[in-house]
């Protein structure tokens, strides 16, 4: 999962998920898209250190570190 905004980065769970599915396997679906929403925020934070580190404005710093974890 990735964001391409600061809302989308707001909506974690995964989209409908069909009600026939077993318990676990829908439980798993959720945590790995909770995980992978930690991950790529944890690599944006990440990303936006680097760049206003180096003197980028933190508009642009921000916009960069999203860039980078939606490719």
């Amino acid at each position: 999962m990735t964001s391409k905004s600061f809302d989308d980065a707001l909506d974690f769970l995964p989209n409908a998920v069909a009600s026939n599915t077993p318990r676990t396997r829908r439980l798993w679906a959720v945590f790995q898209s909770f995980f992978g929403a930690i991950h790529d925020g944890l690599e944006a934070q990440h990303q936006y250190k680097l760049r206003t580190s180096r003197g980028i404005p933190s508009a642009l710093a921000a916009k960069a570190a999203f860039d980078t974890i939606t490719k």
